[in-house]
């Protein structure tokens, strides 16, 4: 048996792929090598929808012994009528089915019956959902929300959790570069570490960030890493060949282009900020900074980045990584960037200036051909 011995287990919660991801691999766990029909029973909703038969049939089937003894699975899959339990008193079929299970889960006996239902948004106040959790085992997966604080590390546990499964272990800027790839997007992660697998050809070892960006760079978040990234390393060359990487992967889209604009535009707001940030604070270096950071009260934080320093809210490691890119860029460098991105926004729309060659030209002037030293 996975985890504590438990004969009922719920998978829900808003985030859809893990929900259905996790409830298959409990039924195989579950099931063992005796994946039988006649020893296991699956009851699955037709295309039209649940029907509160469906319902009634598993409780029939949990007061039925296993066909040939030892031990039954009776799954509930992929369940989406949970909202239809309605209040106590409600006679609607579906309500008094799902209260009917509510009550065969309360009173069920085990060991010889194994239950798994699984199905997105069963609320915590109905009678099903605290049938479960006085019971058996719920499992709960909640979608990060970019909105709220703290869905980066979230989504960081997220594709840990799932990298664990395949028998991955990603560096941790690796780790980071998935993060701005998928942004909140879970149901990716699984493909994405995929792709990953094939590329290098198994799972030993720990996975480079290089492996990683060769395979997974598309569409979104991504964008502010690649970029961000040749910005700190001030090498034009390189900025040059991520620019036409990415245009191409994205069909060349002005939108995108613009985009990149935008993105170049965050990059330099975020290296204002961590300048200011660590000169008032008296922080030496990045490694200083991780340290303050880490050292500081929710409400600190949180004071902070109400005024302005919203790199607070970034994973921690993100902010190292700003922190040293931008020591290539003295102050004066840092506002001419910034002027300079605002001139190649307004001539992509006051003249007949491409999109991409503003922001090429843009870059070139920021970068410039060289590269110097570091700035403090």
């Amino acid at each position: 048996m996975p985890m504590e011995e438990k004969y009922l287990y719920l998978v829900t919660g808003n985030d859809d792929s893990r929900v259905i991801a996790e409830a298959q691999r409990l039924y195989k766990s579950l099931a063992g090598s005796n994946d039988d029909p006649f020893a296991n029973e699956i009851f699955e909703q037709a295309e039209s929808g649940p029907e509160p038969e469906l319902v009634n049939s598993v409780v029939r089937s949990l007061k039925t012994p296993p066909f040939l003894g030892g031990r039954k699975v009776v799954w509930l899959k992929h369940f989406t009528g949970f909202d239809e339990e309605g209040d106590k008193g409600s006679k609607e079929p579906m309500a008094v089915a799902l209260r009917g299970l509510a009550s065969a889960v309360t009173q069920f006996l085990g060991p010889e019956m194994l239950l798994l239902v699984d199905g997105s948004g069963l609320d915590k106040r109905r009678a099903l959902y605290k049938a479960f959790a006085a019971n058996g085992k719920v499992l709960e997966y909640t979608k990060p929300d970019m909105t709220k604080k703290g869905w980066e590390n979230i989504m960081i546990d997220c594709i840990r959790q799932e990298a664990s499964l395949k028998g991955m272990k990603l560096a941790t800027n690796a780790e980071q570069f998935l993060l701005d790839v998928l942004g909140t997007d879970t149901a990716r992660i699984n493909a994405e570490l995929e792709k990953v697998i094939c590329y290098r050809g198994g799972t030993e070892g720990t996975v480079t960030i290089e492996e990683v960006s060769a395979v997974c760079i598309g569409k979104g978040e991504e964008m502010a890493w690649a970029l961000g990234n040749v910005l700190g390393e001030r090498n034009i060359a390189e900025t040059l060949k991520v620019i036409d990487k990415l245009i191409a992967q994205n069909r060349g889209s002005d939108d995108y282009v613009r985009s990149m604009l935008y993105g170049a535009t965050r990059f330099f707001r975020d290296a204002i900020r961590i300048k200011v940030f660590m000169a008032e604070n008296k922080i030496r270096n990045p490694m200083a900074l991780v340290g303050f950071i880490n050292g500081m009260t929710a409400e600190a934080k949180d004071a902070a980045v109400a005024r302005g320093m919203e790199f607070l809210d970034y994973n921690v490691f993100r902010t190292k990584n700003l922190a040293m890119e931008i020591e290539r860029y003295a102050p004066h460098d840092i506002i001419k960037a910034l002027r300079v991105i605002r001139d190649a926004m307004w001539q992509t729309m006051s003249s007949t200036t491409t999109v991409r060659m503003a922001l090429e030209s843009a870059l070139t002037e920021i970068i410039g051909v060289g590269r110097p030293g570091r700035f403090r």
